[in-house]
């Protein structure tokens, strides 16, 4: 089979691998970071398979399909956690489901010519093309972006806290309002 042929050869034994660390990509929160550690995963896979003795276009297939299901769900996850953070303004929120959306809008646009063999998916993808944008882009995304969401999350723990300490934090705000009026 053609794919197999392009690669076998040296240039899936070149693609690298992306290794989550929490000091590189840790946003402070665990479903967020477990999520990221799970999308850096199965990109990983993606190159084993792509590196495997004998890979094979539904194998491959399989592994995109994978990492777009996945991609989808994080994003979708994590937006709705984002709309529970009352700090978290709603232009970033809108630039941040934007991002999102181009970011699976390649995928998938990418993920649908690869299953209809359209060669130059095939090469985008042996050539590490694929693979570097999808690294990059998480990279980039995680520590440009996501590294910053601790601050909402934080302050949505710290609301859900004193709520449930029986605290009413409109009274509370009133009343720490005053006191910075008064001086």
């Amino acid at each position: 089979e053609f794919f197999t042929v392009l690669v076998s050869g040296p240039i899936a034994s070149g693609l690298s691998y992306v290794m989550w660390t929490p000091e590189g990509y840790g946003c402070q929160h665990p479903e967020v970071d477990d999520d990221h550690k799970k999308l850096f995963d199965l990109i990983n896979g993606l190159i084993d398979t792509l590196k495997s003795s004998k890979p094979n276009t539904a194998m491959v297939g399989e592994a995109i399909r994978g990492l777009r299901e996945y991609t989808v769900y994080h994003f979708n996850r994590e937006i709705k956690m984002l709309e529970k953070c009352p700090t978290y303004p709603a232009e970033k929120m809108s630039a941040h489901k934007a991002a999102h959306a181009s970011f699976v809008g390649k995928v998938v646009e990418f993920e649908q010519k690869f299953a209809g063999e359209n060669l130059a998916a095939v090469v985008q993808l042996v050539s590490g093309d694929m693979l570097t944008f999808l690294s990059n882009w998480l990279v980039q995304h995680i520590q440009g972006t996501d590294m910053k969401l601790h601050e909402h999350f934080d302050s949505m723990s710290l609301e859900k806290s004193l709520k449930a300490a029986g605290v009413d934090i409109d009274v509370l705000s009133s009343h720490l309002l005053n006191h910075l009026k008064s001086d």
